[in-house]
């Protein structure tokens, strides 16, 4: 989590035009929130983001805060894309951070077999059994255990 929080921190300068960032919880529910309201972003003890506003509403318990609307400039060069994934372990739905909706990925089993394919930006394995597994996205090869 705190290479997640770090992740984002990092990529923040970057994203600093952005118009809406949102906060997507484990059970798939989200919120949008406007960057200009937004004050700040933190990991709380239970290993999970908050969005502070300037209200001074704290909203919390979000699993991957996923910022759109980029405006920077900043060329997206997809040969060097280095997708990770969240969470790991994972129960239901893998979140590919530095994906986007047209990146394709497969999910190989132990085995090697190809389990599953697609494209997107998360990856619904609630029907995988339990186990290790390796996502290839982005041309990177990712290992993840589905509890």
């Amino acid at each position: 989590m705190r290479k997640l929080f770090l992740l984002v921190m990092t990529l923040l300068p970057f994203y600093a035009m952005a118009i809406t960032i949102t906060g997507i919880k484990a059970d798939g529910d989200s919120k949008v929130f406007s960057l200009e309201d937004v004050v700040s972003i933190k990991v709380d003890d239970k290993s999970s983001l908050s969005v502070r506003s300037k209200s001074g509403e704290v909203d919390g318990g979000f699993q991957v805060v996923k910022f759109s609307e980029v405006l920077s400039g900043v060329e997206d060069n997809k040969s060097d894309l280095a997708v990770k994934v969240y969470p790991n372990p994972v129960k239901n739905v893998l979140y590919l951070v530095g994906a986007d909706a047209e990146t394709k990925f497969e999910v190989v089993s132990a085995s090697g077999k190809v389990v599953m394919n697609g494209n997107g930006e998360s990856v619904n394995v609630s029907n995988l059994a339990s186990g290790q597994y390796i996502i290839v996205a982005g041309g990177k090869s990712v290992k993840f255990i589905k509890e």
